[in-house]
C-alpha cells in the first residue's frame, strides 16, 4: 500500500514558470520520479501528462495516501529564494507538514515563512473539500540561480527528503542516463544540390547518345 500519493504540477502543455532554461513542469517532473524510483512500491506516482489543476483531478482522486503536490516558485526578483508549504486555510499542520517544511527550509533557505496558509489555491480546496491529506511545496525559486542549481544537482537529495518525511526508506535506484541524442546532419548547400543535378542530367544525357561527355570551359574575356 502507498504511502505517498505525488502530484507533479503544471504540463499537459503549461511549462509553468520558465527561467535558466528550465520549465517548471519537467522540474518537477523529474523530482516527482526520483521520489517514485527511490520509493518504488510505497509511492504512487500521478499520471504526469496531465494538468491536476487544470482538469481538476483532485475531484476524482481515490486515495487514502498523504498528497504532495510538486512546484516550484518564481517572482521575477531574482533575491527570492527558498522553499515552502502550502496548506488549506484554517487547517493546523500535520507531523508530515512540518516534517516537510522543517527540512525543505533547511535545504533551501530564504523564506520569511516555511509553512503558509492559503485560501486561493484550487487544490488545496478541492482536497479540502474531498477529505484528501494534502499539501502544495513549492521546491524553490525557478528564477534564482542558487536555488535552481541546488535543485538540478542535488536531485536525489530533494528526492529523499519526501521519503524521510513520509516514514519510507529509499532504495537506490541508478539515476537514469540520458539517452545521447543522434549527431545532427547538416544539409548541403542548395546551390550543391543544383549543380550535382545539372551534372546527373548531363552524365545520363550523353550515356543515352553514347557520346563522351564534354565539360565547356565558360567564356572567359579578358576584361
Amino acid at each position: 500500500m502507498a504511502k505517498l500519493f505525488i502530484i507533479c504540477g503544471h504540463g499537459a502543455g503549461d511549462p509553468g514558470c520558465c527561467a535558466g532554461g528550465c520549465t517548471e513542469a519537467e522540474r518537477v517532473r523529474a523530482l516527482g520520479q526520483r521520489i517514485k524510483e527511490l520509493g518504488g512500491s510505497e509511492v504512487e506516482l500521478g499520471d504526469t501528462s496531465r494538468n491536476w489543476y487544470a482538469d481538476g483531478g483532485l475531484n476524482r482522486l481515490s486515495t487514502d495516501a498523504p498528497v504532495v503536490e510538486l512546484h516550484m516558485d518564481a517572482s521575477g526578483i531574482a533575491t527570492a529564494h527558498g522553499a515552502h508549504v502550502i496548506i488549506k486555510e484554517g487547517f493546523e499542520p500535520d507531523e508530515y507538514d512540518n516534517a516537510l517544511a522543517d527540512k525543505l527550509a533547511a535545504f533551501m533557505p530564504g523564506r520569511s515563512e516555511k509553512l503558509v496558509r492559503r485560501s486561493d489555491l484550487a487544490n488545496p480546496n478541492r482536497a479540502a473539500a474531498r477529505g484528501i491529506n494534502y499539501r502544495l511545496c513549492e521546491n524553490g525559486f525557478i528564477d534564482n540561480d542558487g536555488d535552481r542549481e541546488k535543485f538540478n544537482g542535488n536531485l536525489d537529495e530533494l528526492a529523499r527528503i519526501y521519503l524521510e518525511c513520509f516514514g519510507i526508506t529509499a532504495g537506490s535506484a541508478p539515476a537514469a542516463v540520458p539517452q545521447p541524442q543522434p549527431a545532427q546532419q547538416h544539409d548541403l548547400p542548395q546551390c550543391l544540390y543544383i549543380v550535382l543535378g545539372v551534372i546527373a542530367v548531363a552524365v545520363l544525357a550523353a550515356c543515352r547518345r553514347e557520346q563522351p561527355l564534354l565539360f565547356v570551359k565558360p567564356d572567359v574575356r579578358p576584361g
